[in-house]
């Protein structure tokens, strides 16, 4: 076997590193391991009380907020799977009833590989009717999941550590790119008994997407020129503006069948010095990550002076990658060498960021077919005819 110089294993080593990294590379969305201060939340109920409910106070850098309920149990922030420092969020039954936790909707509609993943442990007290279950809701339709069914021994997390995927039976679930919310409950139910206690940690809704967009710069704010409205499909989104600005309303979404037409407006601020501004749009319809490919830059006149409407119009090609892509939109007061969706080169102007989510295509509808003295009238005809008895015009209510 010939082997390579040590130079050479040591940069094919550090490529395969860095190649490795770009493909699995992850973005927290949300999240939480549970962080405390030693100030842990704890709740409890009796068979007395009823249920009882907190939503913890995040500490640290957690994000993603819930709320814990108890009925005859009780929940609390816990390190018994954990030799040391991490750790966990358990609930207890102390008869038979339903410990929950809920956990707050996240707006996904921006983001696409969005991936949820949480770890789960159990002690050993779980009867073979008690369980585990994981119900999630994806645009507020649930699904349930049994993550653990008792009668079957202790499970434990199987790494001690808070590090969020790499826990050895982490549950994790892929979330569809034309979702727009998600959220999820933990429940522990219990028949009989009491002492049945389940763990979870590690709580990560992440985004894997190999690339990142860039953030434009280079925008120059020497005169005003910005955008107060943008129009198109369902987004209507009116700002105040402001010259040298980078926005991101990605969580605006206007929805367009593949091979769709899109009429829209944008409505931009120019100052009296220059009235011959562009205004650009931008749209990655292969969902590659950046929008720097032929066909996904459109740009358009904007010809007046103070508050003029830009007409806006694209169509959706047909290979388009289904689901939500990144829209940027920018104005400009003049077009600069280097210039793009990335940089300004300082001309004066803003950008803005939104969301296409392109959907397959649906055949309209059959249309109405009107006839008159059985002569069925041609689509769009406004012709009065004695043939099909017709006469178009105006009548006054009451005539």
């Amino acid at each position: 076997m010939k082997l390579l110089p040590s130079f050479q294993t040591t940069f094919l080593w550090l490529f395969l590193a860095a190649f490795s990294f770009q493909v699995t590379s992850q973005t927290t969305i949300v999240k939480n391991e549970f962080i405390s201060d030693n100030n842990d939340p704890s709740i409890s109920s009796n068979q007395h009380q009823g249920v009882q409910s907190i939503t913890p106070t995040l500490q640290g850098d957690d994000s993603w907020e819930f709320t814990t309920s108890v009925n005859n149990g009780s929940s609390s922030y816990s390190n018994d799977k954990f030799k040391s420092g991490p750790r966990s969020l358990v609930l207890t039954d102390w008869w038979n009833g339903k410990e929950y936790v809920e956990f707050n909707e996240v707006d996904v509609s921006a983001y696409t590989n969005v991936l949820l993943s949480i770890a789960y442990a159990s002690d050993n007290d779980l009867s073979a009717n008690d369980r585990l279950d994981l119900i999630y809701y994806i645009d507020n339709i649930p699904t349930t999941v049994t993550l653990i069914q008792g009668g079957n021994g202790t499970v434990d997390f199987g790494v001690s550590n808070n590090n969020g995927t790499s826990q050895s039976n982490a549950y994790t679930l892929s979330i569809p790119d034309t979702a727009s919310t998600f959220k999820f409950t933990i429940e522990l139910i219990t028949d009989d008994g009491g002492g049945e206690s389940i763990y979870i940690d590690d709580v990560f809704l992440t985004t894997n997407s190999t690339s990142d967009y860039c953030v434009p710069d280079q925008i120059g704010d020497w005169n005003s020129y910005y955008i107060t409205n943008v129009n198109f499909e369902e987004i209507n989104n009116t700002t105040s503006g402001a010259g040298g600005l980078y926005s991101d309303y990605s969580s605006e979404i206007a929805y367009i069948g593949v091979g769709g037409a899109v009429n829209g407006n944008v409505t931009v601020r120019l100052n009296n010095y220059n009235t011959n501004a562009k205004l650009f749009v931008w749209i990655d319809f292969n969902n590659n990550g950046n929008l720097n490919d032929a066909g996904e830059e459109f740009g358009f006149d904007a010809v007046g002076a103070n508050d003029v409407v830009v007409p806006i119009n694209f169509s959706i090609p047909s290979d388009a990658y289904i689901g939500n892509v990144k829209t940027r939109i920018a104005l400009i007061s003049d077009i600069r060498t280097e210039f793009g969706p990335c940089r300004g080169n300082y001309a004066s102007g803003e950008y803005e960021d939104y969301t296409i989510n392109i959907v397959d295509a649906i055949a309209p509808s059959p249309r109405l077919q009107v006839s008159g003295n059985n002569t069925v009238i041609t689509h769009n005809d406004d012709t009065p005819s004695a043939t099909d008895d017709t006469h178009f015009g105006t009548i006054g209510v009451g005539q």
